[in-house]
Parts: C-alpha cells; sequence; structure tokens
C-alpha cells in the first residue's frame, strides 16, 4: 500500500514475532515510523513552507470574508503544519481521537 505515487510514502511498519513464552504469544521486535507527510509531499516536488504558506493565505482570506474565525484560522493552520512535519497519511486521527496503548 505504501509508494510515492499514492501519496502514502512508507508506511509505519511493526515487526512481530510470535513466541509461546510470551503472556499474549508475541512480542513487537521493532517499530518503524513512515515517510512524513512533508517528506512525500517534497518527493512530488512540492515544498512544505510553500504549501503552508498557501493554506494560510486561504485561512486569512476566509476570515477577512467571515467565514472562519480568527483564533479557528490560527488553530486550522498550526494542525495542518503539525500534521505536515510529524504524521504519516495513516497515522492521523480524528478530532478527539487516542491510540490505544500496546
Amino acid at each position: 500500500m505504501g509508494d510515492l505515487h499514492n501519496l502514502f510514502g512508507r508506511v509505519n511498519e511493526v515487526h512481530v514475532f510470535l513466541e509461546d513464552d510470551e503472556p499474549n504469544g508475541f512480542y513487537i521486535e521493532e517499530a518503524l515510523s513512515g515517510s512524513r507527510i512533508a517528506d512525500v509531499i517534497e518527493g512530488v516536488q512540492y515544498q512544505q513552507e510553500d504549501l503552508c504558506r498557501k493554506m494560510k493565505t486561504q485561512i486569512d482570506a476566509a476570515t477577512r470574508k467571515d467565514q472562519v474565525k480568527p483564533r479557528e484560522g490560527v488553530r486550522l493552520l498550526e494542525l495542518y503544519e503539525s500534521q505536515m512535519l510529524n504524521k504519516t497519511y495513516l497515522n492521523i486521527e480524528p478530532k478527539g481521537g487516542r491510540k490505544k496503548k500496546a
């Protein structure tokens, strides 16, 4: 599933080994992070900084038209920038979502 042609990049991966001696019958040896959104975007000739600047321009225009409240615009831009830098496409959580601890 992970590949640049579909903009997923490398997906998160874990190495799981079956082991009868483990309480759950397996153990996770290693967890590998997938490609960050910014890395995938840059791999197809877009620049993360430019996209963030364009997003800010759109949010500012929506704020001037009173389609977005200023505080909400700031929150949206911060979310966009943080997701771009820190997340992969497949681990973005919905609003209020939580990850379960293994």
